[in-house]
């Protein structure tokens, strides 16, 4: 998934579609793919042909962490900030949730 997700974000093979993209590394991450849930992530932040929404960024840039992608964790302290308290408590909320459901184990 993350393949194709890179293949369409490059054109490499397809025609380029960000789009596409974008829901292939949705998808990935959802199967713990730490360089996936890195780049959706991004993608979030910078609204890559979705809405930007720092929220989720926040989000999935902690799932990438919790998967141990190096650069995760920087990345999630500099998008929380852009986060109201309220914001990250309700991150943090959705945060556990996809850790249950996708069984990644607490590993700060």
């Amino acid at each position: 998934m993350y393949l194709l997700a890179e293949q369409y974000r490059y054109g490499r093979g397809v025609p380029a579609n960000l789009e596409q993209a974008m829901q292939w590394y949705g998808r990935a991450a959802n199967n713990k793919q730490r360089k996936a849930a890195f780049l959706y992530a991004v993608g979030l932040k910078n609204g890559e042909s979705v809405p930007a929404n720092e929220q989720q960024a926040y989000v999935w840039m902690s799932i990438a962490a919790l998967l141990h992608h190096p650069e995760a964790p920087q990345a999630r302290e500099l998008i929380g900030r852009f986060l109201s308290s309220e914001q990250k408590q309700q991150a943090w909320q959705e945060v556990a949730r996809l850790q249950q459901e996708l069984g990644i184990p607490q590993g700060w």
